[in-house]
């Protein structure tokens, strides 16, 4: 049996091969595909109605998407919400989420993030953290290190006005590059 150490040593040697050969070293299969990731608060009906709807107009523009939402309460298994999710129970103890819709959606390479969170929700936040892409945007007055393009809703918008405004910002600084 080989040690950490020595499979480590393997390993590093073949990504240094890789990069002086010139060929473009990826760490997954869809890495080549360019995604915009969406993460939101599934809260109610008419909130991931509204996200769906920012969703599809987001497509129009060109741009895939991948999203994944958030419920913040447990659920029942058997549920289907018509869209990725993980709750409550999807949880450790320090409250993070581990989940394989969690894992499958953190493995894409992002151009853009989307995080749609009003309430400022840990486990979204923390995924928002733990991705990787090129740009992320969102509405978060806790954690603004987080984000390249910020959201800031006046307290007299809805949620539709901060998804147009979101959808608008979208458009004009990050979907053009």
């Amino acid at each position: 049996m080989s040690s950490f150490f020595e499979r480590w040593q393997e390993n590093n040697l073949r990504r240094r091969i890789l990069r002086s050969s010139g060929a473009n070293y990826t760490s997954g299969p869809v890495a080549s595909k360019q995604f915009v990731g969406v993460l939101f608060l599934a809260r109610d009906l008419p909130m991931i109605q509204s996200v769906m709807r920012f969703i599809t107009k987001v497509e129009a523009l060109g741009q895939p998407c991948v999203s994944i939402g958030f419920v913040p309460r447990r659920i029942n298994p058997k549920v289907d919400y018509g869209h990725k999710h993980f709750s409550q129970t999807d949880q450790n103890l320090l409250g993070l989420p581990n989940n394989r819709h969690i894992v499958q959606f953190s493995r894409r390479n992002f151009s853009t993030l989307i995080n749609l969170d009003f309430e400022e929700t840990l486990p979204l936040h923390y995924l928002c953290g733990r991705i990787l892409a090129r740009y992320k945007m969102g509405m978060s007055n806790e954690y603004p290190d987080l984000y390249d393009v910020r959201i800031l809703p006046s307290e007299d918008d809805s949620y539709e006005e901060t998804l147009e405004q979101a959808l608008e910002i979208f458009n004009k600084t990050i979907a053009r590059t």
